[in-house]
C-alpha cells in the first residue's frame, strides 16, 4: 500500500471507530429512556423525538464524540480527495480526463477507490 492508500484507509477506519462509538451511546441513552430502538429518529412521536435529541446533544459524552466524529469526517474526506487526485494521476490520459469529469459523483468515486483499494491489494504503486 502506498501512502495515500494508507492514510485514507486509516481515515476510514476512524470514521468508522467514531460512528461506532456514537451509536452505542445513543443506543444506550435509548434504552435507558425505555425506547428499543437504535437511533433517536426512530422515534414516531415529534415532541418525544425533539425533547430526546436536545438532551442526547446537550451530554457532554457526546458532543465530544460529535466533535471527534466530525474530525474524523473531514480528515476521511481530506483522505478520500487525495487518492481520488493520486489516482487520476497514475491513469493513462483518456481514461484520466472521463474520471476527471466525473470525479464528483459519488458512485464514480466509490467505483474507483473500490477497484483502487480491493483490486490493487498487494500492488503498490508509488509515486
Amino acid at each position: 500500500m502506498n501512502k495515500y492508500q494508507r492514510e485514507y484507509m486509516t481515515a476510514k477506519k476512524e470514521l468508522a471507530d467514531a460512528e461506532e462509538q456514537m451509536n452505542k451511546l445513543e443506543t444506550n441513552f435509548l434504552r435507558k429512556k425505555g425506547f428499543n430502538v437504535a437511533h433517536i429518529y426512530c422515534i414516531s412521536d415529534e415532541q418525544e423525538f425533539n425533547k430526546l435529541n436536545e438532551e442526547f446533544a446537550a451530554d457532554p459524552k457526546v458532543q465530544k464524540i460529535w466533535s471527534y466524529l466530525c474530525h474524523a469526517k473531514d480528515i476521511e474526506e481530506n483522505a478520500e480527495e487525495s487518492l481520488i487526485q493520486y489516482v487520476l494521476s497514475i491513469i493513462p490520459k483518456k481514461e484520466r480526463e472521463i474520471l476527471r469529469a466525473k470525479k464528483n459523483d459519488w458512485n464514480i468515486r466509490q467505483q474507483v477507490l473500490k477497484i483502487f483499494i480491493k483490486g490493487l491489494e498487494g500492488e503498490t504503486h508509488e509515486k
